[in-house]
């Protein structure tokens, strides 16, 4: 399968109550992809920690490098 082909969409929305206490969207979400890996991160702020969009943000973004990377070496040493 050729994972180029395939479109990848996501959508996070700030809640009522987040909007009503002034506080931003605390969900992240990334992706990483080539014609042979796609790899999503998916993250839900802690609402009760400050900055937690920051760290939702942070953890997708590293998190689908490190697997991105991995599952690339997984792949090149098995030889497919």
């Amino acid at each position: 399968m050729n994972i180029e082909l395939l479109h990848t969409e996501a959508l996070t929305v700030t809640g009522q109550h987040h909007l009503h206490q002034g506080k931003p969207c605390q969900d992240a979400w990334a992706h990483a992809r080539d014609e042979r890996v796609l790899v999503v991160a998916v993250s839900d702020g802690v609402g009760s920690v400050p900055l937690a969009h920051h760290g939702a943000e942070l953890h997708v973004k590293e998190g689908v490098n490190v697997a991105f990377q991995a599952v690339h070496h997984h792949i090149d040493a098995i030889g497919n």
